[in-house]
């Protein structure tokens, strides 16, 4: 009896555990084609991150198709009044979202140039058409500009521009900004508390002061004009001035790189000045009335969502219950204090698994099943979990393979292990210490009774990149996870064949920060001999580098180290090499934003065709690794793109183009590549996920470790010998 009630309740709790993972996975579908693609104006009333919250609550618990469907209908109906349910994958006639006359009214449909998540989402624009766009940071304002703010401490500076607004319309706002603080770029065109220029018709002159403390650590300081609505004004004769000083600062001409976003404005000179139009096409492809997105959610449910609606200017069509809609908003808020944390888990899954699934653009190429791994994940989401955990979000992200992809935590560690270690082949060795009593080369075998190594590979499970990256940052997650549990460390370490234990204890933040770049700071850049250069970029300033390279003969030979990082934009060092040779003429096409008009995972495909390589100068080494990406690694193609240099080392991390940030209901963050970059050279040479293959490969070794020697700059020192001797 006992044996058979034991099976009956696992079966039971397995059943309940299917259709729950069901639900949650038939809500997620449903908000992410209502939230991107449904392009009623009620959508723009939805906070979607607390609806997210209060919709996974509401069907996770529901035991039967018709149930979850009461459940949904109940959800979007008052937002997307035009969707339906059915037991079938059909569509009914367009009747229920045909306005009676539609001679007064426009098509109202979703465009998506990447996709606009909020005030950080760089260059991304979502926008529906007939609609104005709902948000406006520096990669939407009409014209920005940029001077360095550090000669200007303790200043008063003005701007001054010449607007004239040619559209007779109240709701269409101009604004005036300068500020200096460190994040204007983004937050440049969300103060609300500027007075709009709403001047028709006629030039007057508009000016703006701003205080520069004299304690001032931004760097730069920012003016930018942007706007509210649609329509279209004019701009002439800009004014930057150091009123303390009475002096101008600079009067810039009116030029293409004042104007930032081309997919939003167009920009026309003028007699005087130029005039500046709001787009209301993105791009020529859109959905058109009729279209719709069938999905089906569970075995015998299916919704069915118009991707265009009809509208006046003022309410598309059909409207909702306003009274249901008011409903569900209070709903929603009043739910938020009483969500459980395997909720918070839940809502965060749905929503960053949307974005993913409609917006990535290197997710096609992964052929991962990209809606198995959404239920894979939720299926880590249960009620047994307590606290918040986030690791089933890291596990579903890391399957893109993009060293882009990070997760803030709210809780930050305050404490690390005293060392540094690096995993070669299948082994944790030390390769620097704080506590004496350990060793470089030390194997690490357990701490505090935990298989060390198993815990390193469980962090690079959950490392978004390619292997070599995911090899590098886990050392940084592992570092930290002993010591968030205590401060006391037990390490069992294999040292020259002998087990031995060694107590010791955790270290601050800042401890472990001078160990961690110590060492790589340490090593100053100068002349090596008289035919080699060395150049560190992380522990020499630019001024100084110029002034070395500046000092180099033509047949002396140069070795730049990046692999840690630099203090200052690697482009401007890869342009002293080579002054003739312009870093910013890149080859057309490699570099594309996904544009966006139907619910389906952008498709991009590589079809640059692969140059003939060009001879590398060897007299340029450049020393390279798994920290590199991004902006690193868009250089060093460029690098061998042109022939500038010889690239010795590891593999670089694999990921560039510009990053998007997804807000989550929990609070978190979820960064991610939102643009696909191509290679310069062709498909042959496309570095997502492997990253840049160098010319040399040199990997550390054990011996390296315990001897202290650094494998990849004595390689590089030995070519550049072998180069001096011919």
């Amino acid at each position: 009896m006992f044996f058979v009630l034991s099976i009956s309740m696992y079966s039971c709790t397995t059943n309940t555990e299917i259709q729950r993972i069901a639900n949650l996975s038939a809500f997620a579908h449903t908000y992410g084609l209502i939230r991107w693609f449904y392009p009623s104006d009620e959508t723009q009333e939805i906070d979607w991150n607390q609806f997210a919250l209060y919709g996974s609550s509401q069907v996770a618990g529901c035991r039967s198709a018709s149930d979850l469907r009461k459940k949904l209908e109940a959800l979007f109906l008052p937002i997307a009044p035009g969707i339906f349910f059915s037991e079938q994958d059909t569509t009914s006639s367009y009747s229920s979202i045909t306005p009676p006359d539609t001679s007064e009214m426009y098509v109202v449909t979703w465009q998506h140039f990447g996709v606009d998540l909020g005030l950080w989402s760089n260059v991304y624009v979502s926008k529906r058409i007939n609609r104005p766009l709902q948000t406006r940071n520096i990669s939407k304002a009409a014209m920005y500009h940029f001077f360095p703010a550090s000669d200007y401490n303790g200043c008063e500076l003005k701007i001054k521009a010449l607007i004239k607004k040619t559209t007779l319309s109240d709701d269409f706002k101009i604004f005036l900004r300068i500020t200096d603080e460190d994040d204007a770029y983004l937050t440049l065109c969300a103060d609300t508390t500027l007075k709009p220029l709403i001047n028709f018709g006629k030039w007057e002159e508009y000016e703006f002061v701003l205080s520069v403390g004299k304690n001032n650590t931004n760097p730069d300081v920012y003016w930018g004009i942007y706007t509210e609505g649609e329509g279209s004004f004019c701009v002439d004769k800009i004014v930057l001035e150091d009123v303390t000083n009475g002096k101008i600062i600079t009067t810039p001409l009116l030029n293409m790189s004042f104007f930032t976003n081309h997919t939003v404005y167009s920009y026309t000179y003028v007699e005087k000045g130029v005039c500046i139009q709001t787009k209301n096409l993105l791009f020529e492809e859109h959905a058109n009335f009729g279209d719709y997105k069938s999905q089906k959610l569970t075995e015998g449910l299916y919704v069915h969502v118009p991707l265009a609606l009809y509208g006046t200017k003022d309410q598309t069509y059909p409207e909702s219950n306003r009274n249901a809609l008011s409903k569900l908003k209070s709903q929603m808020t009043k739910s938020v204090a009483s969500v459980p944390n395997n909720i918070y888990m839940c809502a965060d899954v749905v929503v960053t698994w949307n974005v993913i699934k409609y917006f990535s653009p290197y997710l096609a190429e992964l052929q991962i099943n990209w809606d198995k791994e959404l239920e894979n994940t939720l299926s880590l989401t249960s009620s047994r979990h307590k606290f918040y955990n986030v690791r089933p979000l890291q596990l579903m992200m890391a399957k893109l393979e993009d060293a882009h992809v990070y997760i803030s935590e709210i809780d930050e560690f305050d404490k690390y292990l005293p060392l540094r270690a690096k995993k070669i082949g299948s082994q944790i060795d030390v390769v620097d210490a704080i506590d004496p009593s350990l060793k470089n080369g030390d194997v690490i075998l357990k701490i505090n009774g935990s298989n060390a190594l198993k815990d390193y590979e469980n962090f690079e499970d959950i490392i978004s990149g390619g292997k070599h990256f995911k090899a590098g940052q886990a050392a940084f997650e592992w570092w930290a996870y002993y010591s968030k549990i205590s401060d006391t460390i037990t390490m069992d370490v294999l040292r020259n064949n002998e087990k031995i234990i060694i107590k010791t204890s955790s270290v601050t933040p800042s401890q472990y920060s001078k160990l961690h770049y110590s060492k790589p700071k340490n090593k100053p850049s100068g002349w090596l001999n008289n035919d080699v250069l060395y150049i560190n970029l992380l522990s020499s300033e630019y001024d100084e580098i110029k002034k070395l390279i500046n000092e180099r003969k033509p047949n002396q030979t140069v070795i730049i180290d990046i692999r840690n990082g630099s203090r200052f934009l690697f482009r401007h060092v890869v342009s002293l090499l080579n002054p003739d040779i312009d870093t910013y003429k890149t080859r057309a096409g490699i570099s594309i934003i996904p544009r966006i008009v139907y619910p389906e995972t952008p498709v991009i495909e590589d079809t640059l065709s692969t140059l003939l390589l060009k001879s590398p100068n060897i007299k340029n080494i450049f020393l390279i690794g798994s920290y590199n990406i991004s902006n690193n690694e868009e250089m060093l193609d460029f690098v061998r793109y042109a022939g500038l240099g010889y690239l010795v080392g590891t593999n670089t991390g694999g990921c560039n183009g510009r990053i998007n940030i997804i807000y989550l209901p929990s609070g978190r963050e979820v960064r991610f590549t939102g643009n696909k970059i191509m290679s310069n050279i062709g498909s042959e040479y496309y570095y997502y996920r492997k990253g840049i293959d160098p010319d040399v490969y040199v990997e550390e070794t054990i011996d390296d470790i315990k001897n202290g020697s650094d494998a990849i700059f004595e390689k590089a020192l030995e070519i550049a010998e072998k180069l001096s001797q011919k």
